[in-house]
C-alpha cells in the first residue's frame, strides 16, 4: 500500500509540473501575443512607426504639403541662410530593398554628433515628403538614426529624389548635402 501512495505522488507531482509548465508557457505567449498587438498600428510594426526611436511615421514627423515648400522642422529652416559648419554627410544606402514595404536609407555623419537629420523626397508633380529624425552614435561614426521609411506614404511610385541636409543642436548645417535622384519606389 506504501508503494502505491508513493506511486501516487510522484504521479501527481508529475501532473504539477506539467501543468506549471503548459500555464508559463501559455503566460509567454499571451504576453508575446499583446506585447506585439501593442507594437501593431494599422497593420504596420511599431519599430517602423515610433519616432522616438527615430524611424519615420506618417503620423508624426511626416509634414506632407500641397505645395513645394522648403524642409521646415519648426525652428530650422534649411532655407534661412544657416551657418554652416565644417562636416560631411555621406549617403551609403537610399533604397527600397526587394519589395519591401520600407525605403531604407543608411548615412555616415562626420563634424556633427548632436543634431537632427533633416530629409526630403521629391517628385515632379507630388508633394514634398519631408522627415526629421535624430543623429544617433554608431560604432565609429555618427548616422541619422536607423531611417526605414514606410512606402505607403509616397502618394505615387516612381523615381523619387532625395536628399538631407544635417543641423547640428545650435542650428548649424553642415556645408555639404547628401542627395540621390532616381530611387525606385515600389507600390
Amino acid at each position: 500500500m506504501h508503494l502505491k501512495y508513493r506511486n501516487f505522488l510522484f504521479f501527481k507531482k508529475r501532473i504539477l509540473v506539467s501543468i506549471l509548465i503548459l500555464s508559463s508557457i501559455a503566460i509567454l505567449i499571451y504576453l508575446f501575443l499583446i506585447n506585439t498587438s501593442a507594437k501593431m498600428k494599422n497593420g504596420v510594426p511599431a519599430q517602423h512607426t515610433s519616432f522616438s526611436k527615430g524611424i519615420i511615421t506618417t503620423d508624426k514627423s511626416v509634414n506632407i504639403t500641397k505645395e513645394k515648400q522648403s524642409l521646415n522642422t519648426g525652428d530650422t529652416n534649411i532655407n534661412s541662410n544657416p551657418v554652416t559648419i565644417k562636416g560631411n554627410i555621406t549617403l551609403s544606402r537610399a533604397t527600397q530593398l526587394n519589395g519591401s514595404l520600407y525605403v531604407s536609407l543608411r548615412t555616415v555623419i562626420e563634424g556633427i554628433n548632436k543634431g537632427s537629420c533633416l530629409i526630403d523626397f521629391s517628385k515632379k508633380d507630388q508633394v514634398n515628403i519631408q522627415l526629421k529624425v535624430d543623429v544617433v552614435p554608431n560604432s565609429n561614426y555618427y548616422e541619422c538614426s536607423g531611417v526605414e521609411v514606410p512606402v505607403n506614404i509616397f502618394p505615387v511610385g516612381g523615381d523619387w529624389n532625395l536628399s538631407i541636409h544635417v543641423v547640428n543642436s545650435q542650428s548649424q548645417t553642415i556645408s555639404n548635402i547628401a542627395t540621390q535622384n532616381n530611387i525606385q519606389i515600389t507600390k
